[in-house]
């Protein structure tokens, strides 16, 4: 075999490899900018939450309903910035006290006929269900995202380059 023809073999294994490592980038980009804008739709679905639930507590207190310090504490730990990072303590604390407030207001409103069956009561409720009915969709979205991100920053032919721009992988939401 004469040695220009050893080399035209390389030549196509290096461009196989570089064109892989290329497609690899751009894929991880892509898939960055569809994570972030999840996250941000994830972030805006939770703070609706947290305003329907302070809809919920004035509903309450027009109504001269007494509302115990812990619920109010429990609001007022919630900041409008809880859920600006996906997967943090905060993020999951603050959504663990939505979660809370809901059910326990819930409950204190059931209690009572006339505030239960108004109106403004039925609004919040109604949004606060198609609210959590986005969020699953848009946490099942982001996880699907994210186990794609995790497998291309690892895939073997970039892999070094990832760690070089010091790509990390992406914890899944819950």
């Amino acid at each position: 075999m004469e040695p220009e023809y050893i080399f035209i073999p390389l030549a196509i294994i290096l461009s196989i490899y570089v064109l892989l490592v290329v497609l690899d980038i751009l894929l991880v980009a892509y898939l960055t900018k569809v994570v972030r804008r999840i996250s941000n739709s994830i972030n805006i679905t939770l703070s609706s939450y947290y305003t329907q639930i302070k809809k919920t507590v004035e509903l309450l207190k027009q109504n001269s309903f007494e509302i115990s310090e812990d619920l109010l504490a429990k609001l007022e730990y919630i900041e409008p910035n809880s859920f600006d990072v996906m997967c943090s303590e905060t993020y999951y604390k603050a959504k663990s006290n939505l979660s809370y407030l809901k059910d326990s207001l819930f409950s204190l409103i059931s209690s009572n006929e006339e505030i239960s069956n108004s109106t403004e009561f039925c609004d919040i409720k109604r949004n606060i269900s198609e609210l959590l009915l986005a969020y699953r969709s848009l946490v099942i979205k982001y996880n699907t995202e994210v186990v794609a991100y995790n497998y291309w920053i690892k895939f073997l032919p970039s892999r070094y380059i990832h760690k070089i721009f010091k790509k990390k992988t992406l914890d899944l939401a819950s």
